[in-house]
This record gives structure tokens, C-alpha cells and sequence, in this order.
């Protein structure tokens, strides 16, 4: 799978040194959705992405269940990765956060974007239903829009039958 990035080059001042690869990994932002998801498959993407681009002794960066992808690419990968950070998530099992998770996702897949024409409708539909306005706020940024100017959900695919496992 061709995950999507956003590759910054030799900026002021981290980026003297670095160059910065910032992926969505798959059923994320702007990178390809698929009915497999699971952190093997997502290790694998990353693995895909890092052979193309021909890198190595990598700093690898994981945040949330970005993390626990990370750990596992390092796991499966330790020749490839340099360096490994790991941000607001732990290597255990989260399950009892899971229903929460289940909530959000059956919440982006009834957005009804054919009626909802501006993001303000959107938000302010989410948060009559979630009433939490963090929550909200990571829904909106897995909204974009094309060049036709509609609002796209990334996350919104048969999310009902979609489960991640740990």
C-alpha cells in the first residue's frame, strides 16, 4: 500500500540535519483505505515506504497508535531504525478504551456530508452527539477537501466492519 506523506526538507533549526517523512498510515488522512487493518499490515506499509525511498538508520517517531506501529516496525526491522520515539501510548493492551474508540468511529461513519455542506455543520453535528469538543476536534482533522471543494471523510469506510487488532 502507498501510504501518503508530507516530506519536509532542510529547514530551521531540527531540519538542518533531518529529513522529515510524515506519513498517514493507511485508513488515515490522505493515504489509501483497506479493509485489512491491523499493526502488522501498518508495519508492513511502513516497511513498503522506507524500501522505496531507499532509507535507512531511520528515526522513527510513533505517536498514539502511530507508536505502537512504530515499536512493531522496530521489532520486525531493528537494521532499519536508528533511533525510535514513542509518544501517548505504551506497548500493552488497550481494550477497555476500545468501546470508546467503536463510538467515535460509528459517529464518522453517520456524518452525512451530502447534507452538510460547510465544516462548521459538521462540527457542530459531532458535538451534539459526542459532547466533547476534543474529541470533535480529532474528528475535523480527518476532514479535507478535494479539488471539487467537497468535504471528503478519510476515516468514513465500512468503519463498522473494520476492527484493529492488538
Amino acid at each position: 500500500m502507498e501510504l501518503y506523506s508530507t516530506i519536509i526538507g532542510k529547514g530551521q533549526p531540527l531540519l538542518q540535519k533531518f529529513t522529515v517523512h510524515s506519513l498517514d498510515l493507511r485508513n488515515h488522512g490522505r493515504s489509501p483505505h483497506s479493509s485489512e487493518h491491523n499493526y502488522e499490515a501498518m508495519a508492513e506499509d511502513i516497511k513498503e515506504y522506507v524500501t522505496k525511498h531507499k532509507l535507512s538508520e531511520i528515526y522513527l517517531l510513533g505517536h498514539s497508535m502511530g507508536g505502537k506501529v512504530a515499536m512493531l516496525f522496530t521489532l520486525n526491522y531493528p537494521e532499519l531504525v536508528k533511533k525510535l520515539l514513542v509518544a501517548d501510548i505504551a506497548p500493552k493492551n488497550y481494550q477497555k478504551s476500545y468501546a470508546g474508540h467503536i463510538k467515535i468511529l460509528e459517529v464518522i461513519n453517520t456524518i452525512d456530508l451530502e447534507n452538510l455542506k460547510t465544516r462548521k455543520e459538521i462540527k457542530d453535528k459531532v458535538d451534539k452527539i459526542l459532547q466533547n469538543k476534543k474529541v470533535t476536534l480529532l474528528i475535523m482533522k480527518n476532514l479535507y477537501r478535494t479539488r471539487q471543494e467537497r468535504v471528503v471523510k478519510s476515516l468514513q469506510s465500512s468503519l463498522k466492519e473494520k476492527t484493529l487488532t492488538t
